[in-house]
């Protein structure tokens, strides 16, 4: 069964166990290649809920975390580049070892899992920080990775002039996410529709948006997510 509940006047669905199983088994079929991106279960049943309400176009907020630094990920690393210029690393190992004996919830994304998040891997490189506190990879396990075969790619694409704004270490990682991140979220909403025969656009990806979000005006405000489009939002 699918049970509706309307919160704040915004419909959730929750599909039963059952539900979510044969979701899975329908949708196995169609991939046609690894995807370590979970949420495309639900993504993909949402679709195929339009699809039974006969819908033919579904409209989407992609591009507004990225433009508009809404991932608290953007919290994270501004927190994250003032704190590794104040304590040396011994400090930073001596946290992670405190903050990993921390009880989780079943809550997703409670506080205890963000604390120990944070600390996992704080006296890695700044740069491959999003990669680590994104990754189901343990700290050594993605060293090993990337030491044998990336090697710092990230930093290689921050050394390009092109992707680099001097003194600008936020508006960096914003880049990031639209070079590395935002491309398989797209994959993974497109091929969730694409499989239900569902037309979907993403508005917040039009290129003036887009230009507006990259621009030095657009500035990230730490606690104060998608600060510019709640602000035009309101007049």
């Amino acid at each position: 069964m699918l049970r509706k509940y309307k919160i704040k006047n915004t419909n959730y669905i929750k599909l039963s166990k059952k539900k979510v199983e044969d979701n899975f088994f329908s949708l196995s079929k169609f991939l046609d290649e690894p995807l370590g991106d979970s949420s495309i279960l639900p993504t993909y049943s949402l679709f195929k809920y339009a699809k039974k309400k006969k819908e033919k176009l579904v409209i989407g907020g992609d591009g507004g975390d990225e433009s508009f630094f809404g991932y608290i990920i953007f919290d994270a690393l501004y927190i994250a580049s003032i704190i590794k210029k104040i304590f040396p690393k011994f400090v930073l190992n001596f946290l992670k070892n405190i903050t990993s004996n921390l009880k989780e919830s079943r809550d997703y994304m409670d506080f205890s899992f963000k604390i120990k998040k944070f600390f996992n891997g704080l006296n890695q490189n700044l740069l491959n920080l999003p990669d680590i506190w994104m990754s189901s990879l343990d700290e050594n396990e993605f060293s090993d990775y990337f030491s044998s075969k990336k090697k710092n790619y990230i930093e290689n694409f921050f050394k390009k002039k092109e992707n680099l704004k001097k003194n600008k270490f936020m508006k960096n990682m914003q880049i990031y996410f639209f070079k590395y991140y935002l491309s398989n979220v797209l994959k993974k909403v497109d091929r969730g529709s694409m499989y239900n025969s569902i037309e979907y656009r993403a508005p917040l990806l039009s290129k003036n948006i887009i230009n507006y979000g990259i621009n030095k005006k657009n500035k990230f405000r730490f606690f104060k997510k998608k600060y510019n489009l709640r602000k035009v939002s309101k007049q």
